[in-house]
C-alpha cells in the first residue's frame, strides 16, 4: 500500500488526459480509504506493543490544524469535498500524538464516506476544555444502527444504509480506543438531514500562551508551500530501489535538494558527489535496512560523518519492530506504513520549522 499510494500520486502528476485523470483519481480514492484504515490500526498496534502511557506536554492546537490541513487538503479536493479549518489559538494539555492520531482518524473517516459538499473542523472553548469538532453533511443512521454501532450511543436518528455505517463506525471505533487511553470524550451526534458532528474534549492550559515563535522572533510565515519548501537538503536511506526513486521524484517534485541511497555510506557518497558535501537539513529513512542495518544505525553514522544532531523522521511498516523503542527515545519523528504523500510532506515541512 505505501508503494502503491507513492505511485499513484507520482502518475497522477504526469498525466493530462482528462479520462486517464479521472480514472486514477477513482484509484487513489480507494487507496486513500484502504490506507487510512491501515494506518490508525497500526498506530494502536504501536501503542500497544510499546504499552506506552500518555506523555501529556503543552502545545498549540493551531500546528495540528496545520498538519490536518495540510495532509487532507488535497485528498478532499479529489472528491470535490470543501474542507474547512476554522483557526484556534488556544494551548491544550495532552499527548500531542494522541490527539493527532485521533483527529487523523476522524478525518480520513469523513472524508471517506463523504461524497460531496462540506467537512468543517473548528473549536469551541468552554471554560475548562477546548472542544474540538470534526462535522460533515452527509445522513446520519437510524437509532437501530446506532445502538449497533456507535462508540458512545448519543443522538441519533437519521437514516443511512448499514454497510455505510459499519465502514463509518469502524473509523469512530479506532479514535474511541485511543480516546480511552487518554480519558478524553468522544460525543457522536448524527440527525436527520443535518449530517454528523463529532467533538473530542481535550483539557485547555492553565496558562495559555501563545503560538511559539521562531528562534530569530519572526512570526511564522504564511508563504505557499512551493515558496518555504525550496532550499532544504534532504538525505533519504532507503534499500528498495522503487520507493528510493519515487520518494525522490516527490521531494524534488516539492522543492527540496535530495541525495538518497541505500545505506548511510551511499548517501554521504551521494553528497560528497553530487552536493558539495554539505550537511543535509533532514535525514528521511526507511528503518529495517540491508545487512540487519536499521534506520537508527543510519542516522548515527550520518550524525557522526558530519559532526551534528540531524533532525530525522523514520518510516516503518513493523510498530514492534525491535529496536522502534530506540528510535523512540532519540525523538526521532516516526511514520508508519502505508503512507500518504500528503502526511509526508506535512510532516517535514513541520520538522524543519521546528528545527529551523
Amino acid at each position: 500500500m505505501h508503494a502503491l499510494s507513492l505511485t499513484l500520486e507520482a502518475l497522477a502528476e504526469r498525466i493530462d488526459d482528462a479520462e486517464t485523470t479521472a480514472l486514477v483519481r477513482n484509484a487513489q480514492i480507494s487507496a486513500d480509504g484502504v490506507t487510512g484504515v491501515l494506518d490508525s490500526l497500526l498506530g494502536i498496534a504501536a501503542m500497544e506493543a510499546k504499552g506506552s502511557k500518555p506523555e501529556i506536554s503543552q502545545f498549540a492546537i493551531s500546528d495540528l490544524l496545520t498538519h490536518l490541513r495540510d495532509q487532507f487538503g488535497e485528498r478532499a479536493a479529489h472528491k470535490n469535498i470543501e474542507l474547512r479549518i476554522l483557526p484556534c489559538t488556544l494551548v491544550v494539555d495532552s499527548d500531542r500524538q494522541m490527539v493527532l492520531r485521533i483527529l487523523e482518524t476522524l478525518v480520513s473517516n469523513a472524508i471517506h464516506h463523504t461524497d460531496c459538499g462540506r467537512i468543517l473542523i473548528g473549536c469551541r472553548r468552554t471554560k475548562k476544555i477546548l472542544r474540538i469538532g470534526i462535522l460533515d453533511n452527509q445522513p446520519g443512521q437510524s437509532t437501530e444502527m446506532a445502538n449497533r454501532f456507535s462508540p458512545d450511543g448519543a443522538d441519533q436518528s437519521a437514516p443511512d444504509t448499514e454497510s455505510n455505517w459499519q465502514g463509518y463506525a469502524l473509523g469512530l471505533s479506532i479514535a474511541k480506543n485511543i480516546c480511552a487511553r487518554l480519558g478524553q470524550d468522544m460525543v457522536v451526534i448524527s440527525r436527520a438531514d443535518k449530517g454528523k458532528a463529532i467533538w473530542l474534549n481535550v483539557a485547555l492550559s492553565a496558562v495559555q500562551k501563545a503560538r511559539q515563535q521562531s528562534k530569530n522572533g519572526t512570526k511564522p510565515s504564511a508563504t505557499p508551500a512551493a515558496e518555504t519548501e525550496g532550499g532544504a537538503t534532504i538525505a533519504i536511506v532507503e534499500d528498495n530501489l522503487d520507493i528510493l526513486l519515487t520518494t525522490t521524484q516527490f521531494l524534488t517534485g516539492w522543492g527540496y535538494n535530495v541525495y538518497g541511497g541505500g545505506s548511510a555510506g551511499a548517501v554521504i557518497r551521494n553528497l560528497e558527489v553530487n552536493g558539495s558535501g554539505v550537511c543535509p537539513n533532514l535525514v528521511l529513512s526507511d528503518f529495517n535496512l540491508r545487512d540487519e542495518m536499521t534506520a537508527v544505525d543510519a542516522i548515527a553514522d550520518l550524525n557522526q560523518h558530519y559532526n551534528s544532531q540531524i533532525p530525522a523522521i523514520i518510516i516503518t511498516g513493523d510498530p514492534s519492530a525491535p529496536g522502534i523503542d530506540k528510535a523512540r527515545a532519540l525523538n526521532y519523528e516516526i511514520l508508519f506504513k502505508p503512507l500518504r504523500a500528503a502526511k509526508l510532506r506535512a510532516l517535514i515541512r513541520y520538522t524543519l520549522e521546528q528545527n529551523a
